[in-house]
């Protein structure tokens, strides 16, 4: 059974159009990652599956029923927003209880999940703390953790990382994908962020202009774009594309390239050094073509900005009226 299914999903404020017809299929136990630059509509999608937005048209299916009409609390979900929203006059441990003292459990059940919640996500230490004292990090720990003891049908994650800085992201994004398969538990995850779809996601959905441009893992994404827009936005750096008459093809026709997928400094294709960026120990060349396009490519040895260089594509994609129509590999 699909854990979440959204079927022909519309979202509209006045005229305008924010989601559009969206169908999707999450199967139970998926790390499921909706990516998209700001203000494509992914929060606004995610609140739809929460309940807390109303769809204009369409269904939203959780556990094969349909929840289209129901308000958050009969959804059996759990949402961690990107502020936390935890209650600041409350212990860690306090803000943990709560959902389930709502739920009026027996209190040997209520300090049993708390405990389990605690341990797996290792914020014993400071379960009676002041969450106002805490570091972002364990924050985002802590609302977590009062998300899991609900024992939810479904987390639903709207850019929960986006607070901490480079050094907790990078920490919480391992944490994350070891407590989801821990929990085995199907989470949707809302990000602008590459690195957190690459590292976290089972599959990427790349929303776009109200629409799912396209569905896939991450690798997918990078080495196979359906489009060209998926080429430019999805990748360390965007594709490179030169008209299709100089590889000797149709003017009609781009080829769309990534930086890693030519050999520098060999003969084929003129250029000249603009810049030079360094990832960590390789060298990205930006270059004008003696024919004036802009390309990035990956250097194969050191080059000074004005030095004449050429390469040549080890492998390239077609695309003709922005879509993939051909490849060579």
């Amino acid at each position: 059974m699909n854990k979440l299914e959204l079927i022909q999903l519309s979202k509209t404020y006045g005229q305008k159009i924010v989601i559009k017809e969206l169908s999707l299929k999450v199967q139970s136990g998926e790390f499921f990652v909706i990516l998209g630059p700001s203000g494509e509509g992914k929060s606004t999608l995610l609140k739809m599956i929460a309940g807390i937005e109303r769809p204009s048209k369409g269904n939203i299916i959780i556990d094969g029923k349909d929840v289209t009409d129901l308000p958050p609390d009969k959804r059996n979900i759990a949402m961690v927003f990107q502020s936390f929203a935890l209650y600041p006059n409350m212990s860690v441990r306090q803000n943990i209880e709560f959902p389930l003292k709502m739920r009026h459990l027996s209190k040997q059940a209520i300090e049993a999940k708390v405990k389990e919640a605690l341990l797996l996500f290792n914020i014993e230490d400071i379960a009676d703390s002041s969450v106002a004292k805490i570091s972002g990090g364990q924050k985002q720990r802590v609302a977590l953790a009062r998300a899991t003891v609900r024992e939810p049908s479904l987390f639903l994650l709207d850019e929960p990382l986006s607070n901490l800085d480079a050094r907790a992201r990078f920490v919480a994004r391992g944490e994350l994908k070891r407590i989801q398969q821990t929990l085995g538990q199907t989470f949707i995850y809302v990000t602008h962020d590459q690195k957190e779809a690459a590292s976290l996601a089972t599959r990427v959905a790349v929303l776009h202009k109200g629409v799912f441009e396209q569905i896939g893992t991450f690798y997918e994404l990078v080495e196979r774009p359906k489009t060209r827009w998926i080429g430019e936005f999805v990748g360390e750096f965007p594709m490179s594309f030169i008209p299709g008459s100089m590889m000797g093809l149709d003017d009609s026709v781009e080829i769309g390239f990534h930086p890693h997928w030519v050999s520098e400094g060999v003969p084929g294709i003129n250029c000249e050094v603009e810049s030079v960026e360094a990832v960590g120990n390789d060298l990205y060349l930006f270059c004008s073509t003696d024919r004036g396009v802009k390309v990035i490519i990956k250097a194969a040895n050191r080059r000074q900005i004005g030095e004449k260089t050429s390469f040549r594509l080890d492998k390239y994609l077609t695309f003709k009226n922005e879509n993939r129509i051909d490849s060579n590999n």
